[in-house]
């Protein structure tokens, strides 16, 4: 059986990719995906996709993922959020994040091996439940069985 991405997913790995070039990485990490899962999980994108022509039904859907992401983090909003800059800073170490470029698009980054094995959890995860699409929270839930999802248990970069 073929996995294919959700259109969430490819959502989740843009944010992740943008993480990873503002936090100055070079890959994109599983911590970086982490921080993405805490971005998807803020119900202001949807309204943000709305206000930049999304279809209202993209919306929609995407409001009801990031629902189901915190309610699978067990977290709100804000708790999201708060952890999400948290780590970001914890991933600067103290140096200054990159600015966006001036024309918007961040410059594609290529997933660590980490970040591969990650996705290779994931679509197991997609599989074994029979699912025809790799969603955010199979990430998330990958991310979890990696230790990643922690920042008590972050490895230092």
């Amino acid at each position: 059986m073929t996995i294919r991405p959700s259109p969430s997913l490819l959502r989740l790995w843009a944010l992740a990719n943008a993480e990873a070039w503002f936090c100055r990485s070079d890959n994109i990490e599983p911590a970086h995906f982490w921080i993405a899962c805490l971005k998807f999980a803020d119900p202001a994108i949807a309204t943000a996709m709305l206000d930049h022509g999304a279809a209202a039904e993209e919306c929609q859907e995407q409001a009801a993922e990031a629902a189901r992401m915190l309610s699978f983090l067990e977290m709100k909003p804000e708790d999201a959020a708060n952890r999400r800059r948290t780590l970001r800073g914890r991933l600067l170490r103290g140096r200054p994040p990159r600015e966006f470029p001036p024309e918007g698009d961040v410059p594609y980054l290529h997933r660590s091996e980490s970040s591969r094995r990650l996705f290779e959890i994931a679509v197991r995860k997609a599989e074994e439940r029979k699912t025809a699409a790799l969603t955010p929270l199979h990430i998330a839930e990958a991310l979890f069985d990696m230790k990643f999802a922690s920042l008590e248990e972050l490895p230092q970069p």
